[in-house]
């Protein structure tokens, strides 16, 4: 698995649901090892029904393909990896993705691609009480600031820069953990834009910290998690300034939608919408368990090189280098936050945003 599946596959272990391959979890992966090698390894009695594989900025061990049990591929960021995953999706018995790459992978020829959300809340945003402090950021943005990535999303950042001589901004990247989790309990609002359409992590976690989430508004998988005007708000090109201000004014009403979302997002943990998802194909399991039967054995055929600047772009780690930059209104207490990055002020913000 990997990454947050991995980790809340790990939670769930004591309840025997799922063992988790990787690093720090139940099974090592092991790159080199046969089947026969993991099976090994499994406890007495215990043989897994699937292999769910998260495919983003990873190498799927050769044992993987040799797995007697249908191949359960999870591919996120499919607009960033496609030249990877052109030769990895064929090899999964079923392809989990957002609808957008489905609809991509099925022009492409890859039939077995499902539309799930690979999303959840992972257990730490759902365990959080401690919600009564003081908000004192207005608006916040944690996320991808590369321009090569991000391109688009950046005009939006700048104008909400543009509001920093009236109200707290705070625009961040390379915000993990408790670090990212206290941004978000001290947040009034909580800004997202999607790179696909797709219903991304930033989604749940501002709401599950008390934030009122403001996403754009034609995000469509959006609106099958949460209700529109009622759990979140939805902007345009031409509201985004008046919404805010509006929200902003009108505190009681924030924290009444701000409530109402987060009362909803208790429900989409990952290990939930994970369970809807099996459970969703177990009506065509008969077909995936066939295509496992025939699914070609030996290592994945390697992709031949990206070119160095977009494999630089596609390095998570190096693009979190970038660390943060904020924007504060003058008389507040200034972010601790930005002891580790950049702190300006909104004219020289667009200027990074938009060269």
């Amino acid at each position: 698995m990997g990454s947050s599946p991995a980790k809340t596959c790990t939670e769930a272990a004591p309840r025997g649901k799922c063992l988790a391959f990787g690093v720090d979890v139940d099974l090592p992966a092991l790159a080199e090892a046969s089947w026969a090698e993991i099976e090994a390894r499994f406890p007495a009695g215990w043989r897994p029904e699937f292999i769910a594989v998260w495919l983003p900025y990873t190498q799927v061990p050769a044992w993987v393909w040799s797995a007697p049990v249908p191949v359960v591929g999870l591919a996120a960021d499919w607009n960033l990896l496609w030249h990877g995953y052109r030769e990895i999706l064929p090899r999964c018995d079923v392809v989990l993705s957002d609808e957008a790459g489905v609809e991509v992978m099925h022009r492409a020829g890859i039939d077995h691609a499902r539309a799930a959300n690979l999303f959840g809340l992972e257990r730490a945003f759902l365990e959080e009480t401690d919600l009564e402090g003081p908000r004192d950021i207005d608006v916040v943005f944690v996320g991808n600031l590369s321009p090569a990535v991000q391109g688009s999303r950046l005009p939006w950042l700048a104008r909400i820069a543009q509001l920093a001589d009236r109200h707290s901004i705070v625009i961040a990247t390379a915000a993990f953990g408790s670090d990212y989790r206290d941004l978000l309990r001290r947040s009034r609002i909580a800004f997202n834009r999607s790179i696909r359409g797709e219903c991304n992590k930033r989604t749940f976690e501002g709401p599950a910290l008390g934030c009122l989430l403001f996403q754009e508004a034609e995000n469509h998988e959006v609106r099958q998690w949460l209700k529109e005007g009622e759990e979140y708000v939805a902007y345009t090109t031409e509201n985004l300034e008046q919404l805010l201000e509006q929200f902003l004014a009108d505190e009681p009403k924030r924290q009444a939608i701000a409530a109402a979302g987060r009362a909803r997002v208790q429900s989409h943990g990952f290990e939930s919408l994970w369970d809807n998802i099996v459970e969703q194909l177990q009506s065509e399991w008969p077909a995936i368990q066939q295509r496992a039967a025939n699914r070609p054995r030996g290592p994945t055929p390697a992709p031949t090189t990206l070119p160095p600047f977009i494999s630089a772009t596609l390095d998570a780690r190096e693009m979190g280098a970038r660390s943060l930059v904020s924007c504060r209104r003058p008389g507040r207490r200034s972010d601790r936050q930005t002891r580790r990055g950049v702190r300006t002020d909104a004219s020289s913000l667009e200027a990074c945003l938009l060269t």
